[in-house]
C-alpha cells in the first residue's frame, strides 16, 4: 500500500482533533492569561490566546499513536520526542521569553534526537549532499 494512503487516517484524525479542541484551548488560554497582546508589529487588535501549538501537537500525537505503523516505531518516537521538545520551547518562549542561545540549544537537541532515532529527509538525489 502506498505511504500516502497510510497517512490519510493520521492526517484526517489530527485535523479533526485539533479542530475540535480549539474552542476549549481558546477558553483555557484566556482563563490562564496565556495571550499574545497587540503591539505595533502585530496585526490583531485584541489579545489572542497562544494555545494553537498545544492543539496541533496533542492532535498529532494522538493520531500517530492510534494509526502509527509499528514498523516505524523508533523513528516515530524520535519525531514525537523532538516535537514535544520544540512545543515546550515554544510554549516557554511565549510565556516567559527565552534567549536565542537557549532556543538554539533546544532546537539542536531536538535535531540530535531525530538523527539518533534514524529519521532521514532525502531532499536531493545525491546521497553525499543529504546530511544525517
Amino acid at each position: 500500500m502506498p505511504l500516502f494512503l497510510l497517512l490519510i487516517p493520521v492526517m484526517v484524525t489530527a485535523f479533526a482533533l485539533s479542530f475540535l479542541s480549539i474552542p476549549f484551548l481558546r477558553y483555557l488560554g484566556f482563563k490562564t492569561r496565556h495571550l499574545d497582546h497587540p503591539t505595533a508589529r502585530k496585526i490583531h487588535q485584541t489579545p489572542v490566546p497562544l494555545m494553537g501549538g498545544v492543539a496541533i501537537l496533542g492532535a498529532s500525537l494522538i493520531s500517530m499513536i492510534i494509526f502509527g505503523e509499528p514498523f516505524y516505531l523508533k523513528e516515530g518516537a524520535g519525531i514525537l520526542m523532538g516535537a514535544v521538545i520544540m512545543a515546550v520551547l515554544g510554549f516557554w518562549d511565549d510565556s516567559k521569553g527565552l534567549s536565542a542561545r537557549t532556543k538554539l540549544l533546544g532546537q539542536a537537541g531536538a535535531a540530535l534526537i531525530l538523527i539518533y532515532s534514524g529519521v532521514r529527509v532525502n531532499l536531493f538525489q545525491w546521497e553525499a549532499v543529504n546530511l544525517a
